[in-house]
């Protein structure tokens, strides 16, 4: 079939790419766009998903959602003055099971505590309803105290850096605390 020059193929418009950086540059944005819909598409029926199941599962994903936040803290602990630093309000606690409840009984929104403790804690309790957060506020290591002089202390380091040298430390934590 043959057809006239200025009949337009598509019916709306004459304009179209003839260059082949034209063409390139066409199907990238058209690619784009897809992609770009179909992620906004899946975003809005996730939300009408959780919205119309009654999930209301406000999990704390960032450092930065915590502030002015009600955080439930062990008193005595560098928990306490990670709170104070990031301006949360302060729900005071004596055991970290009382901070959890806390958080469980909605007075407060979070727990600020040692990573491994409440890692432990939640696997020896699997059915509390908390999460681990994703992140930690501050890296903090742990030590043993000596007295001076005493023949531990060097055996002790070198067994130590062994451990961790060889990821053994990890496999250790991983066995206990998940």
């Amino acid at each position: 079939m043959v057809r006239p020059r200025d009949a337009d193929p598509v019916g709306y418009g004459d304009k179209a790419p003839i260059t082949r950086i034209g063409r390139g540059l066409t199907a990238f944005w058209m690619v784009t766009s897809l992609i770009a819909m179909s992620s906004l598409t899946a975003s809005l029926a996730s939300a009408f998903t959780l919205f119309l199941s009654g999930d209301t599962n406000n999990s704390i994903t960032d450092p930065a959602q915590l502030l002015g936040q009600r955080a439930a803290v062990l008193e005595g602990t560098s928990g306490a003055e990670l709170a104070k630093q990031r301006n949360m309000r302060i729900v005071p606690a004596q055991t970290l099971a009382a901070a959890i409840d806390h958080v469980l009984m909605n007075r407060a929104e979070a727990v600020i505590f040692d990573r491994p403790a409440i890692r432990f804690h939640l696997k020896n309790n699997p059915e509390l309803a908390v999460l681990l957060a994703p992140f930690t506020l501050a890296e903090q290591t742990y030590g043993f105290a000596f007295r001076t002089g005493d023949p531990l202390r060097t055996p002790l380091n070198i067994s130590i850096l062994r451990l961790q040298s060889s990821g053994e430390v990890k496999t250790i934590s991983k066995r206990l605390l998940d």
